[in-house]
């Protein structure tokens, strides 16, 4: 950034830095140090941490924009007169290479801390295996207020760089061997067997077409392809033997994985462009709002749903329609869903004038103290249906019972028979 552009660089420079200081001391964390251009912080809660990291992203997304990664883990800490250390440092540092830029990923342990924080989301993205850590560590990306998911391309190639793999693979996504292609390179590679090994399926193909016609050649003698396609074959065999191993798992490893990455980029780029389109079912509802038309407002709110189940302004706004129109249930559950979906104006849920009827009711007290999740009353409990008072046999499972009892020994037959004429006496009196 100094080469490109030296004064843009100073001004993000001091930006991440007076961010950083602003919001540590809302959130009682404190930086340990600064090196180059990151940062390692330390915080009394997870809760905390991953409330900072994420309105430090928001900051950050306003000009000059910082794109800032953070990766968060919870873990004791050792200090000496050098610095800090520690496993809970170690992978930390390990999980932020991976994070997308604007984004935060935390850890499983993080995770479990923060689960139920009312507005707090995180993607699972599996247990990996970290460079240098011992036990796989399961990772969660944060996707309240926007933050970028975890499916990105450039995720998946920052993972490759750090050395961290999926938890059960053994080295790389893929299984190829080095020494395998080389080895049959050398002995099977004129019919092109390690390029069919290595899924190259069009040039193995080609060399397999090529050595038959060689061998099929007049005369009876080796045709011009063998002698061409021998040379290739031992020039293979020395650049695979040669080849170290993380540049031919990069090669021949990485391609199906950085494909399945750019399926992943691709539809999560659909994703993205699909919720930025403006919903016009929202604006006409917000309209009908403003005008008093609350049921025509309710309406296209509920298919602005259709549209993005997830955008915490029409959960908000239909909030606001049922409170208006007493249906306090329904408008507690709305209001819990915006409150999941990112959103934290908190003092709008106590003080906007379209709540207040909710507000009024035991059930929005209980609510706030759920963390603004809705509380569901359990179902008044039913008769006992096991109660011979009021659940007695039907005819047919009176005479089964006569007919086990008679099958047991327990009456003999001529019994069966005169109980069974007196229940259906009986039955026909009444």
């Amino acid at each position: 950034m100094m080469q490109v552009d030296e004064e843009k660089a100073a001004t993000t420079r001091k930006r991440h830095r007076q961010v950083f200081r602003e919001m540590h001391e809302k959130h009682g964390g404190k930086i340990l140090q600064y090196y180059g251009d990151g940062t390692l912080s330390i915080f009394d809660s997870a809760v905390a941490a991953v409330e900072c990291a994420v309105e430090m992203q928001e900051s950050f997304r306003q000009d000059p924009h910082v794109p800032l990664r953070i990766g968060i883990h919870t873990g004791d800490i050792t200090y000496e007169d050098e610095g800090a250390y520690g496993d809970g440092l170690n992978i930390a540092a390990r999980i932020e290479p991976l994070c997308t830029p604007g984004g935060v990923f935390i850890s499983g342990k993080v995770y479990d801390d923060i689960k139920n924080h009312p507005w707090l989301r995180a993607a699972d993205l599996g247990p990996y295996k970290l460079k240098n850590i011992l036990t796989p560590v399961e990772l969660y990306a944060i996707t309240s207020r926007g933050l970028p998911g975890p499916q990105e391309k450039e995720a998946d190639q920052n993972r490759f760089q750090s050395g961290a793999l999926p938890a059960g693979a053994e080295e790389f996504p893929g299984d190829k061997n080095r020494k395998t292609a080389a080895l049959l390179a050398l002995f099977l590679g004129i019919f092109g067997a390690h390029r069919f090994y290595l899924g190259q399926r069009r040039r193995g193909i080609a060399h397999l077409i090529f050595a038959v016609l060689g061998i099929l050649s007049a005369n009876g003698g080796p045709g011009p392809f063998l002698p061409v396609l021998a040379i290739i074959a031992v020039i293979d065999t020395v650049l695979f033997f040669t080849m170290s191993d993380q540049a031919f798992d990069r090669k021949y490893n990485m391609a199906e994985a950085e494909e399945q990455a750019q399926t992943q980029a691709r539809e999560y780029s659909y994703e993205r462009e699909r919720e930025a389109q403006p919903n016009p079912f929202k604006k006409r509802g917000v309209r009908k709002f403003r005008d008093g038309d609350y049921e025509g407002a309710l309406s296209d709110f509920q298919q602005a749903l259709g549209i993005n189940a997830e955008d915490m302004a029409v959960h908000f706004n239909l909030a606001c329609c049922y409170s208006i129109m007493h249906e306090a249930e329904k408008s507690l559950y709305h209001l819990g869903k915006a409150v999941e979906y990112g959103f934290w104006d908190f003092d709008k849920i106590h003080n906007h004038e379209a709540l207040e009827y909710i507000r009024s009711t035991e059930a929005f007290d209980s609510f706030v103290s759920n963390d603004y999740r809705l509380v569901r009353e359990l179902p008044s409990p039913q008769a006992d249906l096991l109660d011979e008072e009021r659940h007695e046999p039907n005819l047919l499972d009176q005479i089964a019972n006569l007919g086990e009892l008679m099958e047991k020994g327990v009456i003999t037959r001529k019994e069966f028979n005169e109980q069974k004429q007196k229940l259906l006496r009986d039955r026909e009196e009444d």
